[in-house]
């Protein structure tokens, strides 16, 4: 018993199937020998490692703006302790570049 699977352009794994060793192979397809079972781990090996980089980084970026949506209230002229609103708004930034970067980055400290 093989899975078959097949690679889409974007580095993705899909289709996955399981198949009898007779199976003839069509184009983009490959087989994961030996498998008799699809896990997280044998998906994670089939992706490319360029798909890896832009998914985690599109992860990264999707973090940085829910913790920006939970500090927005932080730069606000009415903000109760305005002598943080400095390190808030620092901290801010850094996110915000986080997001432009387009590579993977260390997420800064919250100011507390």
């Amino acid at each position: 018993m093989k899975i078959k699977y097949r690679i889409k352009n974007n580095g993705q794994s899909t289709d996955f199937c399981f198949t009898k060793d007779n199976y003839i192979l069509l184009a983009g397809e490959q087989f994961a020998i030996g498998q008799t079972e699809i896990t997280e781990e044998l998906v994670e090996g089939l992706h490319s490692d360029e798909f890896k980089i832009i998914r985690d980084v599109e992860s990264q970026k999707n973090i940085c703006v829910a913790l920006l949506a939970r500090t927005d209230h932080k730069t606000l002229s009415d903000y109760a302790y305005p002598n943080d609103q400095p390190l808030w708004l620092t901290y801010r930034k850094q996110l915000r570049d986080i997001m432009t970067a387009g590579v993977m980055a260390t997420m800064p400290d919250k100011p507390f």
